[in-house]
């Protein structure tokens, strides 16, 4: 299961990610463990919370399609047209625009102001949508698509995820 790192107080512990960190109980000494385990897949009625928070753009690959790399052994591929908005959740949201990138025409330049950002919310709907909102501001969004696979993310560990034609999802875990 790992190790125990540290052990904190009640009061740190109420500052932890919850995604991001398993609590468990040292029998050792009656405190609590904080120990680092590998973020879950969470699943709502409506759509999945990708377990991406706090993972950086560490690389992308260009092709027909549009990856990220990310540094938790993870990549998110984009096949179809997506949007891109810059400072979606800056002070001045209300007036960013969505830019329209299209990957096959290699409409993405736009895309590598992400390179170095951290993903703080990774949004799978299951109609097939994906939303990633990164710490820079920008916000991704990439609809389902009535023809081809709009996009797909693995990992970590044997997580995939597929958005297939239509408004669907497909997770294997």
């Amino acid at each position: 299961m790992g190790t125990v790192r540290r052990c904190v107080s009640h009061d740190a512990l109420a500052t932890l990610d919850e995604q991001q960190r398993a609590i468990r109980y040292s029998a050792a000494n009656g405190r609590l463990g904080l120990m680092t385990e590998p973020a879950a897949l969470i699943e709502y009625a409506d759509h999945w919370v990708l377990p991406y928070r706090d993972m950086m753009v560490i690389q992308f690959r260009v092709t027909r399609s549009l990856t990220f790399d990310l540094d938790g052994d993870a990549q998110i591929q984009i096949e179809t047209p997506f949007r891109l908005t810059l400072n979606a959740s800056g002070p001045s949201r209300t007036a960013a625009v969505p830019i329209e990138l299209n990957p096959e025409r290699h409409e993405i330049v736009p895309a590598f102001s992400l390179l170095l950002a951290r993903v703080t919310s990774a949004i799978a709907y299951k109609k097939g949508a994906l939303q990633v909102d990164f710490d820079n501001g920008a916000r991704l969004n990439v609809p389902p698509h009535p023809i081809y696979e709009a996009w797909n993310a693995t990992g970590p560990g044997n997580l995939h995820i597929v958005a297939p034609p239509g408004n669907d999802l497909a997770v294997w875990t």
